[in-house]
C-alpha cells in the first residue's frame, strides 16, 4: 500500500466509518493512484516524481477523508446513521453502560445501607433476643460494604470516562462483593460469632445486592477490558 493510501485509511478510520467502506474506498483510490503514477511514468517522469505528482493531484489525504466522511454520512438515513454510530462506538458505549450501572448501583447501595441504620438500631434496642455481638458485627460489615460501594462508585465514574488507569482498581472492586459473600458465609461457621454475623448479614450487605444478582463481578471487568482495548486500537 502506498504512503497516500496508508494516510487516507488512517484518516478515514478516525471518522469511525465502517471497515468495509474504508477498505473499499482505499482500494479504489489506491487503483486510481497507481494509474496516475503509470501515466506520469509513461511521460518520462521518475517513479519518485510520478508518485509526488499523483499525490498532489489527489490532494491532502486528511481533507479528502473529511470530504468522503461527510458525503458518506449525508447519504445515510438518520436512524441508520444513529445505529451505525452506536455500532462503531460500541467500545465507548460499553464503557459508559458499565460505568453508569456501577455508579447508579453503588449510589443506591450506599443509600439503602445507611438509610436503614436507624431502624436497625431501634429494633436492636427494642429486642433483647439479638445476639450479643450483633452491633460490632453489623458496624464492621456495614463499614466494609461502604468501602466496597465507594470504590465501585469512584471507579465507575472513571470507567464511564474511559480512563484506562482505573481498570485494575475497578476489576478488584467488582470482585469484592462476591469475595465478601463467601467470607461472610465462612464466618457463619464461627462458634462464638457465627450467630451475630448471620443476624447482621442481610441488613449490612443489602447495598451489594444489585451487583451480586446481576453477576456484575463476572462480566463487567471482562467487558471493560474488551472495550478499552477496542478504543485503544481505534485510536492507533
Amino acid at each position: 500500500m502506498s504512503s497516500f493510501s496508508s494516510r487516507l485509511k488512517y484518516c478515514l478510520t478516525q471518522h469511525r466509518l465502517p471497515a468495509s467502506y474504508i477498505s473499499r474506498t482505499v482500494l479504489e483510490f489506491e487503483d486510481h493512484f497507481l494509474h496516475l503514477v503509470e501515466d506520469a511514468t509513461a511521460r518520462g517522469l521518475t517513479p519518485e516524481q510520478a508518485e509526488r505528482e499523483a499525490a498532489a493531484e489527489l490532494g491532502d489525504p486528511r481533507q479528502l477523508a473529511d470530504t468522503l466522511a461527510l458525503s458518506y454520512k449525508a447519504s445515510r438515513s438518520p436512524w441508520r446513521q444513529v445505529l451505525a454510530n452506536l455500532w462503531l462506538d460500541r467500545g465507548a458505549l460499553t464503557l459508559r453502560l458499565i460505568g453508569a450501572y456501577s455508579v447508579l448501583s453503588a449510589a443506591l447501595g450506599l443509600f439503602f445501607t445507611w438509610s436503614c441504620m436507624p431502624g436497625v438500631l431501634a429494633r436492636h434496642a427494642a429486642k433483647g433476643s439479638t445476639p450479643e455481638a450483633f452491633l460490632p458485627a453489623y458496624f464492621t460489615m456495614t463499614g466494609i460494604s461502604t468501602v466496597i460501594l465507594a470504590l465501585l462508585l469512584v471507579t465507575g465514574i472513571r470507567i464511564f470516562r474511559q480512563q484506562r488507569s482505573a481498570l485494575t482498581v475497578f476489576t478488584v472492586a467488582s470482585v469484592l462483593p462476591i469475595v465478601m459473600i463467601f467470607l461472610t458465609g465462612a464466618a457463619w461457621l464461627s462458634p462464638s460469632l457465627g450467630l451475630s454475623i448471620a443476624a447482621a448479614t442481610g441488613v449490612s450487605q443489602m447495598g451489594l445486592t444489585l451487583f451480586v444478582i446481576t453477576l456484575f463481578p463476572l462480566w463487567a471487568p471482562l467487558a471493560a477490558v474488551w472495550a478499552l482495548r477496542r478504543e485503544k486500537t481505534l485510536s492507533e
